[in-house]
Formats: C-alpha cells, sequence, structure tokens
C-alpha cells in the first residue's frame, strides 16, 4: 500500500462469541478521524488479561450489502511479519502495528472489515478449541487518495507564502514537488507555518498537545473521537480531554430523566442521546463508540 493510504473508520461494531467481549477488552482504534499511512496502528484496551495473543484481519467486501465470512478476512501481519501479537502481562490499552495488503483499497460501494481476534491462553492442557475466544469489528475505509482527511488545503497557499519567508515554494528546492507531495498531505503544517522541516504526517502531536482535536484525544496515532463527553474519556487513562465538543443534554431533558436509572447493558449515553445517564450503583457507564454508551457491571471492568 502507497504511504499516502488513508484508512478512516465509518462505523463500530461489537460483538462476541463466548462473551461479553467489551468485559475483556475492545478494540478502541482505528478511531473515527483518518490517519495516513501504510503501518496503522490499533489500540486494543484490555480489562481483563486471559494472556494468549491478538490477530487482526481484514475483508473486503465489493457490495454495500454482503456480508463478511471467516474465509473472506486476510490474517494482516505485523512489520516484523508475526501474525500473533502475543499479549503481555496488565490491564491497559495496548497498541499494535501492522501491514495493510498491498493494492487493497476499499471506496465507493465497496468496504472493508477489520477484525480484532482475542485468544486467551490461561487454560492448561487444551488447544485453541478449549480457550476463551473474543471478537471485535469496525467497518474501514482504505483509499490511494488523502482527500477524506480534515485540513483545507487552499489554506496554506492563501496565508503563508506571502506573509513568511520558510513556506513559500520560491525557498525550497523544486517549486512544484511541495504541493503533490508534502504540502498536501500533512494538515498539522497550517499549525506551524513558521518552521523549514516539513511535518511527518505520521507524526503525532507530543504529549499535552491536541492538535486538531476538540474532544477525546489519542496521541499515540492522532485519533479524535468525535461525540464524546469528558467523563467518558476519562474511563481511558491514555485519552486526554481537548475539548467540550460533545453533544450535551438539554438542562430540561436531564431534570426530568436524572432521577431514572439504567438496568445492567442498558443505554446510558452517546452522541445524540438524551435518555437517563445513571446506571445502579453496582454498574458504570461506558463508553463502546461515539454513538453508544453501555451500563457495566463494575465486577466485569
Amino acid at each position: 500500500m502507497k504511504s499516502s493510504t488513508s484508512v478512516l473508520l465509518t462505523a463500530l461494531a461489537i460483538s462476541s462469541v463466548v462473551d461479553f467481549a467489551d468485559a475483556h477488552g475492545r478494540l478502541i482504534s482505528p478511531p473515527h478521524r483518518g490517519y495516513i499511512g501504510k503501518l496503522p496502528k490499533y489500540a486494543v484496551q484490555l480489562t481483563a488479561n486471559h494472556k494468549g495473543y491478538f490477530q487482526f484481519g481484514l475483508c473486503k467486501l465489493n457490495g454495500k450489502h454482503d456480508k463478511e465470512t471467516n474465509e473472506c478476512f486476510q490474517t494482516l501481519v505485523q512489520p516484523n511479519g508475526d501474525k500473533q501479537w502475543q499479549v503481555p502481562p496488565g490491564n491497559e490499552v495496548f497498541t499494535i502495528q501492522s501491514v495493510l495488503p498491498a493494492g487493497v483499497t476499499c471506496e465507493g460501494d465497496s468496504h472493508c472489515v477489520l477484525r480484532w481476534h482475542y485468544v486467551g491462553w490461561n487454560n492448561p492442557g487444551v488447544d485453541i478449541n478449549g480457550q476463551e475466544q473474543f471478537w471485535n469489528c469496525a467497518d474501514v475505509y482504505i483509499s490511494n487518495t488523502c482527500g477524506s482527511n480534515p485540513a483545507p488545503s487552499s489554506a496554506t497557499p492563501s496565508t503563508s507564502p506571502r506573509t513568511t519567508s520558510a513556506v513559500p515554494t520560491s525557498t525550497k528546492a523544486p517549486s512544484t514537488p511541495p504541493r503533490t507531495t508534502t504540502a498536501t498531505s500533512p494538515p498539522i503544517s497550517t499549525r506551524s507555518p513558521s518552521t523549514n522541516t516539513p511535518v511527518n504526517p505520521t507524526q503525532a502531536p507530543a504529549p499535552g498537545q491536541c492538535g486538531s482535536c476538540a474532544n477525546c484525544y489519542y496521541a499515540p496515532n492522532d485519533s479524535c473521537f468525535v461525540g464524546w463527553t469528558a467523563s467518558q474519556c476519562a474511563t481511558v487513562p491514555l485519552f486526554k480531554w481537548c475539548g467540550a465538543a460533545a453533544v450535551k443534554v438539554p438542562s430540561r431533558v436531564s431534570a426530568e430523566v436524572s432521577t431514572e436509572l439504567v438496568s445492567l447493558h442498558g443505554q446510558c449515553g452517546g452522541r445524540y442521546y438524551t435518555g437517563p445517564t445513571h446506571c445502579h450503583d453496582d454498574a458504570r457507564c461506558v463508553a463502546l463508540d461515539e454513538y453508544f454508551s453501555e451500563c457495566v457491571a463494575k465486577s466485569a471492568l
């Protein structure tokens, strides 16, 4: 896959076969915002460590109504060629890198399904069929163009070439390559027009910064989760709250539902959600994606 390949998560689907997957772990990245590069990073939040390993697979579906099958998934490999990522001790957010298959794009009516497969290995003396297994899937968009990334390219030539001496193409090497290679790809360049060194498109902002994110931010792969609340963002230690862009429930509605309690596994939040947000004392409201938060038993966290 070319270095200009962009991957954009369009929907997140949660599923489990043996047990409730979110009670043990979940795929939390790729994010809803896009990123560039042929070596995407995936973030997995593990809440119950069963040892074992992670595997990632990709299935391309040509039609928007096509359904994925197990045979469709192509196992993704890590940069070192390994297919299995061995899970270290601890319950935390793990970041894994893999290589996208060469030549695979998912545009138009076609789409790709990214699958996270967690095979636990804490049952001694049995093979894989006797171990706990968990799955998480996400629909992803893969393209050779970067047009879906935020940051208008017209803003750069209109402000920086005539007002600073560091950015104009006349002070660089050739006048055309910067416009076709580096000038249009890194949207972050508009934040620091006075620097001479081009910004690496895969480099995340320094710790403590939010980049262009105005909501819940994950720095390792420059991800921005849109529609989250500050409390939802705080449930993941590695996430950083960078603003107040989450949809808020009107105070009138809040007053009406503030005394209601949400049952276990019931919806307690999410983008555009205006229902009750308080779980029972033995549960906690956990964000599964930007549109759905669920009351999860504290004993399962």
